[in-house]
């Protein structure tokens, strides 16, 4: 039970930080899919789409779609 307060107070520090990254990771992990989607959606609302981990499928800034 402590773990999951600890995760989730990581997920909303991602968030905070907008490090979407392992903020979709961690919301994966503990199976939260309406909190994913909320993730998404304020990546495309705020534009932060151009962000370099978005620019490849891998996440790696060396590997292009």
């Amino acid at each position: 039970m402590a773990v999951l307060f600890f995760r989730e107070q990581d997920l909303s520090n991602y968030l905070q930080m907008k490090d979407y990254k392992h903020a979709v990771e961690l919301c994966l992990t503990l199976d939260k899919p309406r909190r994913l989607l909320s993730v998404f959606t304020e990546i495309l609302d705020n534009g932060d789409s151009g962000r370099p981990y978005f620019s490849s499928r891998t996440g790696r800034g060396s590997v292009r779609r």
